[in-house]
C-alpha cells in the first residue's frame, strides 16, 4: 500500500492562475510540487529528471502539447499522467487514454475530482508496475527453467555419449587389441620351434615385425585418444616446417612403401609453416599416410600436398587406392561406427586413427574432411592455422 500524501507533483500548464490554484490545492492534499512546466518540451525533460509520483498535464500546450508530451514521457521515463482540458471532448479522452494518461479532469478544476484522480491514478500506476514485475518474475521463473531443461538434456545427452564412447573404447581394447597380441604370441610360439628353414624363419620374422608395428600404432592410438577424452592434452603451439614434418613422417614408412613399391609425390612449398603442436601434428599425418598406404595396391601413388589458403594451411594425403563408397565415408570419424576394414593386402585397423585425426585438428582450431570413389582412391584433406 503507497502513502496517500506526501507525493511528487510535476504541474504541466501555461496558465499561470490554474498553476498557482492547482498548488494550493496540492498543499491542501499534502503533495509536493516538485516542478512546473510551461510547455510539452520542458515537461518530458522534468519528468525524466524528477520521476514524479504524479504528473498534472494540460492539453493546450505551446510548442509540444500535452497528448505528444504525454506520449513520449510514457515511453522513456513513465509516470500516472492526468489530462488537464478546458473541453470536455470523447476524441481527446480517447487520445489521452491511448498515450497513457491514466485520468482526465475538465477545468475549472474540482478540488475533490482532483484529490481522488491523483490518488486513483497512482494506484493504478504502481498495480501497473507490480503487474509487471510480476509478469517479468515470471518470464524469468520460466527462462531459467527452459535453459536448466535444456542444460540436463545436454548432459543427458554428453553423459550418454561419453558411455557409448567407453563401451567402444572396451570393445576396441577387448576384441581389436586382444586379437593382434594374440596372433604375436602364436608367432612367437612357432618361432620358438627350431626346426624350419631360413627362407620361412625370415618370412616369419618379417610377419613378425609387421604384427608389433600394427600393434605399437593401436596402443599408441588409443593411448593418445584417451587422453583427448580426459582433457589432458593441451597443445603446444610452435611455427612448423609443413615439408620437414611430412618427410619426418614418410621416414617411418620407409619399409612399408618400399615393400608394397608405392611411390610418394610431395607438393609442399620449402617455408610453408603452420601454427600447431608438433607431436600432433606428426600424429595426424602418420594415421593418414598410414591410412593411405594400408588401401594402395602394389605399384600404387601416394601425393602429400600442402598450400596456404588465407590464415590456414590446407594439407592433403591422396592415394589411388581402393576408395570408399558414399556410405563408408558417413561412417569415419565416428567412434560410435567403429568403422574398419582390412587393406590390400589384408592389413587390419581399428578406425581409431581417423577419429584421433579428426579430435586433434579440431583441437587446434583446424577442420578434416574427406573426398573418396570406390575403385580411384582417396584424398583426406584438413587444415591448420597458418604459422607467422
Amino acid at each position: 500500500m503507497f502513502d496517500e500524501r506526501n507525493l511528487k507533483i510535476l504541474v504541466v500548464e501555461d496558465n499561470t492562475l490554474v498553476v498557482e490554484f492547482i498548488k494550493k490545492l496540492c498543499t491542501r492534499f499534502g503533495h509536493i510540487i516538485v516542478g512546473i512546466a510551461g510547455d510539452g518540451k520542458t515537461a518530458v525533460d522534468l519528468a525524466a529528471s524528477l520521476r514524479p509520483d504524479v504528473i498534472l498535464m494540460d492539453i493546450g500546450l505551446p510548442e509540444m502539447d500535452g497528448i505528444a508530451a504525454a506520449k513520449v514521457i510514457t515511453e522513456n521515463s513513465p509516470s500516472p499522467i492526468i489530462m488537464l482540458t478546458s473541453y470536455d471532448d470523447k476524441e481527446l479522452v480517447e487520445k489521452a487514454s491511448s498515450v497513457g494518461a491514466g485520468a482526465y479532469i475538465t477545468k475549472p478544476i474540482n478540488p475533490d475530482s482532483l484529490e481522488r484522480a491523483i490518488i486513483i491514478a497512482r494506484a493504478r500506476f504502481n498495480d501497473m508496475v507490480a503487474l509487471r514485475m510480476l509478469n517479468l518474475n515470471l518470464f524469468l521463473e520460466c527462462e531459467t527453467r527452459r535453459k536448466a531443461e535444456e542444460a540436463l538434456k545436454k548432459s543427458e545427452t554428453q553423459l550418454k555419449d561419453a558411455n557409448n564412447s567407453k563401451s567402444k573404447l572396451f570393445s576396441i581394447v577387448a576384441h581389436d587389441l586382444r586379437s593382434p597380441i594374440a596372433t604375436l604370441s602364436s608367432l612367437l610360439e612357432i618361432a620358438s620351434d627350431g626346426a624350419m628353414d631360413i627362407e620361412f624363419r625370415n618370412s616369419l620374422l618379417l610377419e613378425l615385425r609387421q604384427h608389433t608395428k600394427n600393434t605399437l600404432d593401436l596402443i599408441g592410438n588409443l593411448l593418445e585418444w584417451a587422453r583427448t577424452q580426459l582433457g589432458a592434452v593441451t597443445p603446444k603451439i610452435t611455427n612448423l616446417q609443413v615439408k620437414t614434418i611430412s618427410g619426418e613422417v614418410l621416414e617411418l614408412f620407409e619399409a612399408n612403401l618400399k615393400r608394397k613399391e608405392i611411390s610418394v609425390q610431395e607438393n609442399i612449398p620449402d617455408s610453408l609453416t603452420v601454427s600447431a603442436d608438433r607431436e600432433m601434428f606428426k600424429t595426424i599425418l602418420r594415421n593418414l599416410i598410414s591410412n593411405s598406404i594400408k588401401f594402395t595396391p602394389k605399384l600404387g601413388k601416394i601425393s602429400i600436398l600442402a598450400e596456404a589458403l588465407d590464415q590456414v594451411v590446407e594439407i592433403s594425403v591422396i592415394d589411388n587406392g581402393t576408395g570408399l563408397s558414399h556410405a563408408d565415408q558417413n561412417l569415419l570419424f565416428n567412434l560410435a561406427t567403429h568403422h574398419s576394414t582390412q587393406g590390400t593386402e589384408k592389413e587390419k585397423g581399428t578406425g581409431l586413427g581417423l577419429i584421433l585425426v579428426k579430435e586433434m585438428v579440431e583441437i587446434q582450431g583446424g577442420l578434416v574432411s574427406v573426398q573418396s570413389e570406390v575403385g580411384k582412391g582417396s584424398s583426406f584433406t584438413f587444415t591448420l592455422p597458418r604459422g607467422n
